[in-house]
């Protein structure tokens, strides 16, 4: 064998080896940083909706509050004498509940129920059925009258229109001073004030972001029924309990991990967004390796043309 070829011999593997492993290494490098990336964008995005729907609900368990503190709210509640109460304080509590309700156009809806959760009034801006006047064996209603909490929220979906919605509600204890010894007489419960809050923003801001090409953001209960999904088909489906499992158990962690999303491997993440109510991010495996195989070939190419020249 001649000289020269003994020396390619040594020279090429010397200089491919270093090449290939370089090559590798900075292969495995851009795919982590694109799974990193990816985990990024969901979260950020999780912690945007997150904030918004925390802004929201904390916004309307104030203005319960404040709603339920008006004079004209707390003399309409005091006062026992139907007629009073009907003929000429009511029409004025309705136009108070219409002014707050153009203040406030996410509201569509409020309401006085009486402490055994019939409902006294109502007013709403546009007709809208009412499936329900007798609250009292509700299950929203029963957790009121057990809560010791100033205000109680939650999401659930209204009867009346079928639509996801946001209620937040104020017992009214109080005192009458003309009729009760404010020494003896402790403030007495005289009803509930609830107003219901349309949550469309949520459902927009699921609908036009997306993470990757084919990841999304969704909102389910516990029970894992989807209330909000990029794609309106899947709402209403239920996700299964090993998944929803999985899901609540890993709710409190701040990086994705890896999961089975209907059959098909993916990135996952999730968190609580308010009782009984999750938030969950998924992208598709086969997003990241589609990635992982784009930055492979680009890596190959760069590698075959070191080599060559």
């Amino acid at each position: 064998m001649r000289l020269h070829a003994k020396v390619l011999l040594v020279v090429i593997p010397l200089s491919v080896i270093p090449l290939l492993l370089l090559g590798w290494l900075a292969y495995e490098q851009l795919r982590s940083t694109g799974v990193e990336r990816s985990s990024d964008q969901m979260t950020t995005l999780m912690d945007q909706l997150a904030q918004n729907f925390h802004v929201r609900t904390e916004v309307a368990e104030a203005n319960v509050k404040l709603f339920a503190d008006a004079s004209l709210m707390r003399s309409y509640a005091l006062t026992e004498d139907e007629e009073a109460r009907y003929a000429l304080m009511l029409p004025s509590l309705l136009k108070l509940f219409a002014s707050y309700l153009r203040a406030y156009p996410d509201y569509y809806e409020i309401r006085f129920l009486l402490p055994d959760g019939f409902e006294d009034v109502r007013a709403t801006l546009t007709p809208i059925p009412n499936a329900t006047v007798e609250e009292g064996d509700t299950f929203f209603f029963k957790a009121l009258s057990r809560s010791e909490d100033e205000t109680l929220s939650r999401v659930f979906t209204n009867p009346d229109n079928g639509e996801i919605a946001l209620q937040a509600a104020r017992p009214l204890y109080l005192i009458d001073i003309a009729n009760d010894d404010p020494l003896g007489t402790g403030p007495r419960l005289r009803g509930y004030l609830v107003i219901t809050m349309k949550l469309d923003s949520i459902a927009e801001q699921i609908a036009e972001n997306h993470i990757g090409k084919r990841g999304h953001i969704l909102v389910t209960d516990k029970k894992g029924k989807i209330l909000f999904h990029h794609d309106p088909s899947q709402v209403g489906e239920t996700l299964p309990a090993t998944l929803m499992k999985t899901a609540w158990n890993t709710s409190t962690e701040k990086q994705p991990h890896r999961a089975s999303y209907q059959g098909e491997p993916a990135l996952l993440a999730s968190q609580a967004l308010h009782k009984n109510l999750l938030l969950m991010g998924v992208l598709p495996a086969s997003e990241l390796l589609e990635e992982s195989w784009r930055l492979g070939k680009t890596v190959a190419w760069i590698i075959l043309g070191t080599v060559t020249l």
